[in-house]
């Protein structure tokens, strides 16, 4: 395949897959050059110095002695592509509980809350997924540059649409320009709906009687699997000044209750920049007591979805 002929396929690619309202603003065109350039790099320890200069002396298996290096400098909109990368990663740390680290300087807190998180298998020295040997506590060392050779594209794509369809599933939503006002207007009217049902919620409550060690019927009942704790996890979570914060530690919830104790330990400024990121900001309670119901009540209603 010749140069124009791979050109063509990319162009062909990106005006297929990335709607046409980005296409302006993505730089794409029709007749745009969009093929990246490649070149390598030889690692120096991987071959021969003074007699043996010039020959290849790695006998690493599998090992990389070339770096290929592919470099996209010469592409248009580059700030608008870094802008859409930066926003998948966002995405995806506001909806998985991963263990990736965001940056150097929050790697020591983020790998001491991962090793937190790690259980013991099921089968002593048997590993739970492949079912292979394992030590009780094992790492790997992987090369990244290796990683992006082993992961095929269609397998990114399908997971970054996971994503997407979480994210959605958990409040999120992303609209083209022209339709964001409309999306924007009915989201308002969803909330304001959920909101004045909260409100006369809690009116009928409070002008009942109270009677003592009366269950509430508000939330429905639920089965706490590893998946919902997992959900759980990732919707109570939020970042807040460069950091991520778990309002919730969904290992410890096996009921509403639970979850009503974990917020309450929290600051009322805490919780309210939280729900400000669910609900429009003039739509936030006032009083600690009501902020946390409202956000057991969109924890009920995600948990009943």
């Amino acid at each position: 395949m010749s140069t124009d002929e791979a050109n063509s396929w990319c162009r062909a690619m990106l005006l297929a897959l990335v709607p046409p309202l980005l296409h302006a603003r993505m730089g794409i065109t029709r007749r745009g050059w969009f093929l990246p350039y490649m070149y390598g790099t030889v690692k120096a320890k991987c071959f021969g110095s003074g007699p043996d200069a010039g020959k290849h002396v790695c006998n690493k298996p599998g090992h990389s002695c070339l770096r290929r290096i592919v470099s996209y400098a010469t592409w248009k909109a580059r700030r608008s592509w870094r802008a859409a990368g930066r926003a998948l990663s966002f995405i995806a740390q506001s909806v998985l509980l991963t263990d990736e680290v965001p940056s150097l300087k929050q790697a020591r807190p983020f790998m001491a809350e991962g090793l937190e998180r790690l259980q013991p298998c099921r089968e002593v020295h048997v590993c739970d997924r492949c079912h292979g040997p394992c030590e009780g506590l094992q790492g790997i060392v992987a090369d990244a540059g290796q990683f992006f050779e082993a992961v095929q594209v269609p397998d990114a794509c399908e997971a970054a649409d996971r994503v997407l369809n979480l994210a959605e599933l958990d409040g999120h939503s992303s609209a083209s320009r022209a339709d964001r006002k409309t999306e924007a207007k009915q989201a308002e009217d969803r909330l304001m709906a959920e909101m004045q049902k909260m409100r006369a919620e809690l009116a009928r409550k409070t002008a009942e009687p109270s009677t003592p060690k009366r269950r509430s019927t508000r939330h429905p009942e639920v089965q706490w699997t590893p998946k919902i704790h997992a959900h759980l996890q990732s919707l109570c979570a939020f970042m807040c000044n460069g950091e991520k914060i778990h309002l919730v530690d969904a290992s410890r919830v096996h009921g509403w209750e639970d979850i009503q104790e974990q917020l309450q330990a929290h600051s009322a400024p805490t919780l309210k920049k939280y729900l400000a990121t669910k609900v429009p900001a003039s739509e936030v309670p006032r009083t600690k007591p009501a902020i946390i119901a409202a956000i057991v009540a969109l924890v009920s209603e995600a948990v009943r979805v």
